[in-house]
């Protein structure tokens, strides 16, 4: 029925065994090389991007540093404003009540002079009254 034959049997061992060195070299080989080629980079990206994570938290803290001196500077700023803005406030309403106190004073000078005026011009005419008045009786 079936004979084996050995001869056949070698050069199948051997065509397989060619077979298997064929592959491993054209195939197998490149494919092992260019997993291990991928496995390399990824692990190279990977660290480039846990390095730009880290550049990018120190960037961001820097980034905040920046705006909190920033913050500080303008408030800063506006309190010196503030105080500028008082201080000058402070001296127009001393201006203002120097000049208010200056023209209260030089009206109660010309105050008491009509005052004065206003008595002697009475005085004056208190005798004309008084005979205006004695007419007036003598009518009636």
């Amino acid at each position: 029925m079936l004979d084996i034959d050995p001869s056949l049997m070698l050069f199948m061992l051997i065509a397989i065994l060619v077979l298997i060195f064929t592959l491993n070299r054209v195939l197998f080989s490149p494919l092992v090389s260019f997993m291990d080629q991928r496995e390399s980079s990824i692990k190279s990206e990977l660290e480039a991007s846990k390095n730009i994570g880290l550049d990018s938290d120190d960037l961001k803290a820097k980034a905040e540093q920046i705006i909190e001196s920033a913050k500080q500077e303008a408030q800063s700023i506006r309190l010196k404003a503030i105080d500028e803005t008082k201080a000058l406030a402070e001296g127009k309403i001393v201006d203002k009540q120097a000049k208010l106190d200056k023209d209260y004073k030089a009206f109660v000078v010309k105050l008491a002079k009509e005052n004065e005026s206003l008595k002697s011009s009475l005085l004056e005419q208190i005798p004309l009254l008084k005979e205006s008045i004695k007419t007036k009786l003598a009518k009636l």
